[in-house]
């Protein structure tokens, strides 16, 4: 490896489903409860929260 950062596959799947779900109008809260019925976890395998479901669409709107 070089040191540098490479896309998870699996991570930009969930980012596109955060950013169609929000274009959809559905609030962040509605989301994450989505997201967790549906199984998708976080690195530790864990549901992801609140926070960084706000983090992924919050990144999405300023292109960082």
């Amino acid at each position: 490896m070089d040191g540098k950062l490479e896309p998870r596959e699996e991570e930009q799947r969930v980012t596109e489903r955060v950013h169609a779900l929000r274009a959809d109008g559905l609030p962040l809260r509605a989301i994450t409860r989505t997201l967790a019925s549906d199984g998708v976890s976080g690195r530790t395998g864990r549901a992801l929260t609140l926070t960084q479901v706000a983090r992924i669409a919050r990144l999405s709107c300023t292109g960082a």
